[in-house]
């Protein structure tokens, strides 16, 4: 069953089983809503393998969610992520926002224990690219807290496109050099330590783009040396 809508509409379906599962083809679509659905864990991971493309998802009233998400769920490619009303636990967000390496948006309204425990939220949001959240019922100063983090997310982000705009630009003919590429590295904190992920040991894309254009420079510094020497 291929879809060429870029939007799949499963709101309300109540028996997603693993035969309508296996015969979607979800290649090309870009959001998917499942709004009040009661989608097994497995059948939702097999249909976040099958949606590569997948910008935006809809999970607003999931009651599914369990301790299987730190290993089923590819939200890898997720820009916009909605579990308001969901039974959504702290600990489980912390993983999802492990995952979702390209978040930008989060709905959290109406999750009892995210609401607890927003405290221990906002630091999950430290340093990651979410730069909207939406919740209900937090005091002042807790939503002072949220917005400096998403302000700083926000800030980060708009470094990491600078940083790699200009190092794109001189596999164009620019004229940024391993050094400019070094200190651009130490101002936005890239290293490779920092941008391996534990669960599946692949580089941040952005990340990944810098340390491939300064691998380039030592090879192309390295024949040079070894020019000079045979000279």
């Amino acid at each position: 069953m291929k879809h060429c809508s870029s939007i799949v509409n499963l709101r309300n379906c109540q028996n997603i089983n693993n035969e309508i599962v296996d015969n979607l083809d979800l290649s090309s679509v870009e959001a998917i809503d499942l709004f009040n659905s009661n989608i097994s864990v497995e059948n939702l991971s097999q249909i976040l393998k099958k949606a590569q493309n997948l910008k935006k998802l809809n999970l607003i009233g999931y009651k599914n969610f369990n301790d299987e998400i730190k290993d089923d769920l590819d939200l890898s490619s997720i820009e916009e992520l909605d579990l308001s009303y969901s039974n959504i636990s702290t600990e489980n967000l912390g993983q999802i926002l492990k995952k979702s390496r390209h978040l930008k948006k989060l709905i959290i309204e109406g999750c009892e224990d995210i609401e607890t425990n927003i405290n221990q939220v906002i630091e999950y949001l430290i340093d990651t690219r979410v730069t909207e959240v939406l919740i209900d019922r937090i005091d002042t100063l807790v939503e002072s807290k949220l917005n400096d983090v998403l302000y700083k997310n926000k800030k980060l982000e708009y470094s990491r496109r600078m940083a790699v705009g200009e190092v794109l630009s001189r596999r164009e003919g620019g004229n940024l050099n391993y050094n400019c590429v070094k200190r651009i590295l130490n101002y936005m904190r890239y290293n490779p330590q920092d941008h391996v992920r534990e669960d599946d040991n692949v580089y941040d894309k952005d990340a990944r783009a810098v340390f491939d254009y300064m691998d380039e420079c030592r090879t192309e510094e390295n024949k040079n040396k070894n020019k000079n020497k045979n000279k």
